[in-house]
This record gives C-alpha cells, sequence and structure tokens, in this order.
C-alpha cells in the first residue's frame, strides 16, 4: 500500500519537473534572442543604437511626438589624417557617451552613419526648447573637450519638433538636414 501512494508522489512530481525544465529552457532561449537582437540592433564601436536599429524604427506605424535631431561631425576626417584612427574611434565613442547621458530623457540615440548621429526625444510641445539646449550644452563640452586636446573636430546640428505618423518623418529629417547644413556654414563663417 504504502509503495502505490510513493510510485503515486513520484509520477504526480514528474509532470511539475518538466514543466520547471520547460520553463527554464524558454527563459534561457528568449534571453538569449533578446541579446541577439540587442547586438543586431547596436553599433558596435560606440554603442549606439545603428542604422538597422533607425529603419526598424522609423517602419513603426504610429504616431511620434517629439524632437529628431541630426548632428555631424565637422572636420572628422582629420583626426582620422593627422592623428589616427584609434583617436578618431574615440571621437566617436566620446560623442556617444555624451549624447547618452541623462537617460530620465528617455531619448535615442543612433549612428545613422560614419561620423552621422540622429537622436530621438519623445515629449511634448512644451520640452521642444529644453531639448535643443540640452543638445548644444552636450555639443559645447564635447568641442571644449576636443579644443583642450587640439583635435579640429566640431559639431553641426539640425532639430524639428515632429508629431505626425512615420510617412511624413522623411519630410522632417530633410528639414532638420537643411538646419544642420545652415549652422555648418555659420560655423565656417566664424573660424
Amino acid at each position: 500500500m504504502y509503495l502505490h501512494y510513493y510510485f503515486m508522489g513520484v509520477f504526480g512530481i514528474l509532470p511539475a519537473i518538466l514543466l520547471l525544465i520547460g520553463i527554464y529552457q524558454s527563459v534561457k532561449y528568449f534571453n538569449k534572442a533578446y541579446k541577439l537582437e540587442k547586438k543586431a540592433y547596436t553599433d558596435a564601436l560606440t554603442s549606439a543604437e545603428n542604422r538597422a536599429s533607425w529603419e526598424r524604427f522609423t517602419s513603426i506605424k504610429t504616431e511620434l511626438i517629439g524632437t529628431f535631431a541630426l548632428l555631424d561631425l565637422n572636420d572628422f576626417k582629420k583626426v582620422n589624417d593627422n592623428f589616427d584612427h584609434d583617436r578618431g574611434d574615440l571621437v566617436l565613442k566620446d560623442t556617444v557617451k555624451k549624447l547618452q547621458e541623462d537617460s530620465y530623457l528617455y531619448h535615442r540615440v543612433f549612428r545613422y552613419g560614419g561620423d552621422e548621429f540622429v537622436l530621438f526625444f519623445p515629449h511634448g510641445e512644451d520640452k521642444k526648447d529644453f531639448v535643443k539646449m540640452w543638445i548644444k550644452k552636450r555639443i559645447l563640452e564635447l568641442e571644449e573637450t576636443w579644443g583642450r586636446e587640439g583635435l579640429p573636430v566640431t559639431i553641426s546640428f539640425g532639430s524639428v519638433l515632429f508629431q505626425g505618423s512615420p510617412f511624413d518623418l522623411a519630410v522632417a529629417i530633410k528639414k532638420a538636414d537643411e538646419q544642420m547644413y545652415e549652422y555648418k556654414k555659420k560655423k565656417k563663417r566664424l573660424i
């Protein structure tokens, strides 16, 4: 009789053990998949989100409200030519590190191209001036650091408050790009 209860207990526990093993394997699988996805959408050098992440972000079909900013490193090629590529890599890493500060803003930093970056700050219209000042402050801090190090790099940027669907995003990015080039022209006149 006791043997009967023993086998009922063992066979009663067996499904629970198998279920726990299945849950463990699922968690392990999804954790690995998450890490692979994160790696696929992260720039290996700077740890910013990469161009593939940008393309994925802009394919979202919901309305976006916030500031988009385009940043371009001026004379970055001179760093690689006059110093070395390792120093150029550090400039890119420093840029992203500075742009990722203050994570409470919940903004996103994308490495769009070689020395070009896109930022997105989700917010309402009331924060647009704050975001613009935040960007200008980070740019000034980077330029001062690079200037002390004798690096000829400056940053141009353009930003636009966006309130619309991803279908209108290309127009907004073009406007920010035009602002960035106007900013670049002004900087060159001052030098």
